[in-house]
């Protein structure tokens, strides 16, 4: 009995099973699919056996029952059916099942077992229950994973973003600093002026209501600036004498030097066009050139530069400086005479790789046409300056604003060069600007 055995399928995933006799009846886990079921009990085994006629109990390693084969034996006289001839009755045993004599099957007949019920669906007291094994648990975990890979990565990339577009942040997450208290007592405008008797009764002291600042001047256009800069040339040009020209005039000269000016009188009869308009965001001026034709007394015209500059929102000026120094004659003076060591001018010139003859080291040198206007036919000098200098590296400079053979607004430095006494000539040293500025 302690090796027979019988086989079953399991109610869940319909595995065939084998179990010892003497585990019929007992509750466990399938080992194919790990659900609790229970063995067929003894009692169903005997009745399936009872209903179908075979015995499901197998000897494992024992010979299969044969059945028996007939044999010729003489007839016998019927037993006598007396108390004294029969023998007596060997206990039978309970369990064991003869088997009838059927043909012999290649296969036992399997018996189905029943699921185990509510009851009975708890593990028995001290066997061990392994937990229910979750399918398809760990396939979804591993398709999950470059997901939220793939969010961290994002967030990530987000927040330096953040970061680095927005670097106030950073300091928005710092307290600001705590101030020390000011040992300077501040006296409100209701708080009674201190004075050398406090005992005494003091009127308070009123504060002048205050009053709306004036709101700023609205920004003129390029042509609201033209405008207001032509009518001051209009009103210089017009004027008598240096009293009406002094408030519309912006220079650098002494009192005495514009007295003895041109702009002490009235000028020639003059008629004028608009050149070029330049601003700079920087210093927030705009300067507007005119060239001014005036009348001489032999019926020509007398073609000058004129400056009129606006700084920010305050009235027009004219810059009469380059107008000293081009139509005053200072500039006209200083080449006829040789007296003079050296002078700045504001003047338009136009460098030329050219050097007039019997300039030393020619070759090496370039020349600068200094006129009044750039449309003026007439020059009034001419300036010498090498290559290798300053205003030769400047020329080579693309970025510089200066060109050959283009003419410029500019503040030059000039002069008279007398190492050959018998040959002396103007030379320019530097140009400082290019522009005119008093």
């Amino acid at each position: 009995m302690s090796n027979d055995t019988f086989t079953f399928f399991c109610p869940a995933c319909g595995a065939k099973l084998t179990l010892a006799l003497r585990l019929a009846g007992v509750v466990g886990p399938c080992p194919s699919c790990r659900s609790q079921i229970q063995a067929p009990t003894m009692e169903a085994l005997m009745q399936h056996a009872q209903a179908t006629g075979h015995n499901p109990i197998q000897a494992l390693g024992a010979p299969q029952p044969q059945a028996p084969q007939p044999s010729q034996v003489a007839p016998q006289p019927p037993p006598q059916n007396t108390a004294e001839s029969a023998p007596a009755a060997s206990p039978r045993n309970p369990y064991f099942i003869e088997p009838r004599q059927l043909p012999q099957r290649s296969e036992p007949v399997e018996i189905v077992s029943r699921p185990i019920s509510d009851e009975t669906d708890r593990p028995r007291e001290g066997s061990y229950a392994p937990p229910p094994r979750r399918r398809h648990s760990g396939a979804f975990r591993r398709a999950l994973v470059p997901f939220v890979f793939l969010g961290a990565t994002v967030a990530l990339v987000a927040g330096l973003t953040l970061l680095l577009t927005n670097p106030n942040l950073l300091s928005l997450s710092k307290p600001p600093p705590e101030k020390a208290p000011s040992p300077v007592k501040k006296i409100l405008t209701d708080d009674p002026v201190p004075t050398e008797n406090p005992g005494t009764n003091q009127a308070a002291v009123t504060q002048p209501p205050k009053t709306d600042p004036t709101p700023p001047a609205p920004l003129l256009s390029p042509e609201d600036r033209g405008n207001r800069a032509m009518q001051t040339l209009e009103t210089f040009l017009k004027a008598n004498s240096l009293e009406e020209r002094q408030p519309i005039i912006e220079t650098s000269a002494t009192p005495e030097e514009l007295q003895k000016s041109c702009l002490n009188g009235k000028l020639p009869e003059a008629r004028f066009d608009t050149l070029i308009q330049e601003s700079n965001d920087l210093e927030k001026v705009v300067d507007c050139y005119y060239s001014v034709r005036f009348r001489t007394e032999d019926a020509t015209e007398n073609v000058q530069t004129m400056l009129v500059r606006i700084r920010g929102d305050a009235p027009p000026k004219v810059v009469v400086d380059p107008f000293l120094d081009l139509y005053g004659g200072r500039l006209k003076e200083f080449m006829a005479s040789t007296g003079k060591d050296s002078g700045k001018f504001q003047v338009v010139l136009t460098p030329m790789k050219y050097c007039p003859a019997g300039v030393p080291a020619a070759e090496t040198k370039g020349s600068i046409k200094l006129q009044s206007d750039s449309a003026s036919p007439g020059v009034i000098g001419w300036a010498i300056f090498g290559v290798n200098g300053p205003i030769g590296k400047m020329l080579d400079d693309p970025s510089s604003g200066m060109h050959w053979g283009a003419p410029k607004y500019c503040t030059v430095v000039l002069q008279w060069n007398r190492d050959d006494p018998n040959k002396p000539y103007v030379e320019a040293l530097d140009i400082t600007r290019l522009d005119w500025n008093p």
